[in-house]
């Protein structure tokens, strides 16, 4: 838990820096809001739910190999059914927006962002997109591991104190 901690302190730290240093960064603020937030937390839903099958030490290992192998939307999904309504709701959001920023990533809008290509107009309209991509990203994210009873004890006694 510490280092995914560390992980997404250095992240937002080296983004702090790289932002202070060039004002080209609607790029770097969409990636750091949706995913290098998913970097953190899919395999922050591995490790809350780590011990709860697990009784060997050989048994831990494998889990810990076979679910941080994954990539990180799949290391949360792959606890759909176990969540409550709300969650597979923000579940299905995230993944839309997921979808969606990776959509912008493998566009034009991407050169748009990093201020390549376009007006001050359509960068406004990506930057905004985005925005609202990540906000809705947090939201899920919040909905699932603060108000899901699946990560919410857990998440509380071991990520925040």
């Amino acid at each position: 838990m510490n280092d995914l901690v560390r992980y997404w302190r250095t992240m937002a730290v080296d983004f702090g820096t790289k932002r202070w240093r060039n004002d080209d960064s609607n790029l770097r603020l969409a990636k750091l809001r949706i995913t290098r937030k998913i970097l953190f937390a899919g395999p922050l839903a591995t490790v809350l739910l780590t011990g709860r099958e697990e009784r060997t030490n050989d048994q831990l290992i494998d889990y810990l190999t076979k679910s941080l192998a994954a990539p990180p939307l799949a290391q949360i999904a792959k606890h759909f059914e176990s969540m409550n309504n709300k969650s597979q709701s923000a579940m299905r959001v995230l993944l839309q927006d997921y979808d969606q920023f990776i959509g912008i990533l493998s566009g034009h809008k991407r050169d748009v962002l990093k201020c390549k290509r376009g007006d001050s107009k359509s960068r406004e309209e990506v930057k905004g997109q985005c925005k609202a991509m990540g906000d809705r990203i947090q939201s899920s994210l919040e909905q699932i591991f603060y108000k899901d009873n699946l990560f919410k004890n857990t998440f509380q006694k071991y990520a925040v104190f």
